[in-house]
């Protein structure tokens, strides 16, 4: 066991010689280098010459078949349009449409027509009359005659009667009213007033303008009338309604403008805004 100690350290001391002699020898002569290393080589580069290409300036794009603006630049797509049913390279220009020609006359508003003489009070046994026709008062009673009006007060009277202005289910309240009986000398017909309610006719009036701005007489149902100017023509009124406020109109055809007669219903008008228009493109 100590034999084979003593070998080993032998083995070692004689390669540790043999290494430092190599060690020796390398730092006597510098251009050894140790065994199997590669050899080291500086690269230096070296710049050629660039190939020469040829230049050329291209020329403006030529006009096409089309006509002469059907020309565009190259790596830019062309901008065309479609109107008209057909494709152009200029912007379409916007068309401004023009309003309608005007109907004529426009619809104001709808008035009640009220009975030509109303009953507005009582003073004792004397009612207060009011001649709407030339909006005087009158204070009168039984016997009372009005010419002017072809009227005659037959009977008048103060009594207990319903309140009229009441809800439907509401439970009835007797007012002191001033009531009073009307007869027609012409036609006879017997009308009954009351001081709680002025008396309708029963056929309101319209109240109509020109499209110039020009202020129409009252307008009943079946009235015909002939304007000019802007929207000139002849025109018929078919009906009048108080609520909601509607008249129907009928325009006289007027060959070739108007080949047909024109109905249209009209409201009144609303204040028209500043500053609108219809611009639409082709």
């Amino acid at each position: 066991m100590a034999a084979n100690f003593n070998d080993k350290i032998y083995l070692a001391v004689s390669l540790l010689g043999l290494g430092g002699g190599a060690w020796v020898s390398m730092q006597k002569d510098p251009t050894m280098k140790p065994t199997g290393a590669p050899p080291l080589v500086k690269h230096i580069p070296v710049a050629k010459d660039a190939p020469q290409v040829p230049t050329e300036e291209w020329q403006e794009p030529s006009a096409q078949k089309d006509g002469p603006k059907w020309i565009y630049e190259v790596f830019t797509s062309p901008r065309i349009y479609y109107a008209d049913g057909q494709f152009i390279v200029d912007p379409p220009v916007p068309k401004v449409i023009p309003p309608p020609p005007p109907f004529g006359v426009e619809f104001v508003q709808v008035k009640p027509d009220p009975f030509r003489l109303q009953l507005t009070g009582y003073v004792g046994q004397d009612g207060i009359f009011l001649d709407v026709k030339n909006d005087d008062t009158i204070y009168g009673h039984a016997g009372l005659a009005l010419p002017d009006l072809d009227l005659v007060v037959e009977n008048f009277q103060v009594k207990d009667a319903p309140l009229e202005d009441m809800e439907p289910g509401d439970t009835p309240v007797m007012v002191p009213t001033g009531i009073a009986v009307v007869r027609d000398t012409k036609t006879g017909e017997k009308t009954t007033l009351t001081s709680q309610k002025r008396l309708m006719s029963g056929l309101p009036f319209a109240l109509l303008k020109t499209s110039d701005g020009t202020l129409l007489a009252p307008m009943k149902a079946g009235d015909k009338f002939t304007v000019d100017g802007a929207g000139a023509g002849s025109f018929t009124i078919e009906s009048v309604t108080e609520n909601p406020p509607v008249i129907t109109v009928t325009k006289a055809a007027q060959p070739p403008d108007l080949p047909e007669a024109d109905t249209r219903p009209l409201t009144p008008q609303a204040p028209a805004k500043s500053g609108s228009s219809r611009i639409s493109l082709p």
